[in-house]
């Protein structure tokens, strides 16, 4: 899980993120059409992109363990 949060009103730069900051999001992980058969490959994506980010996932624990 990511431990930062973004403050809104400020601008985060991308070189400030890969310094080593964290960023939080919250993820729906049972949201879209296929649920998480597909929010979570696009979350791998979206970490091998940027280590930085960690992520809280709401949705189904025993369906969501099952694929972790």
């Amino acid at each position: 899980m990511v431990r930062a949060a973004l403050s809104s009103g400020s601008e985060t730069k991308r070189s400030d993120v890969m310094r080593g900051d964290t960023i939080r999001l919250a993820i729906d992980a049972m949201g879209g059409d296929e649920g998480p058969a597909m929010v979570l490959p696009g979350l791998e994506i979206a970490l091998t992109r940027c280590p930085a980010l960690r992520f809280d996932l709401f949705g189904d624990e025993p369906e969501l363990a099952r694929m972790l």
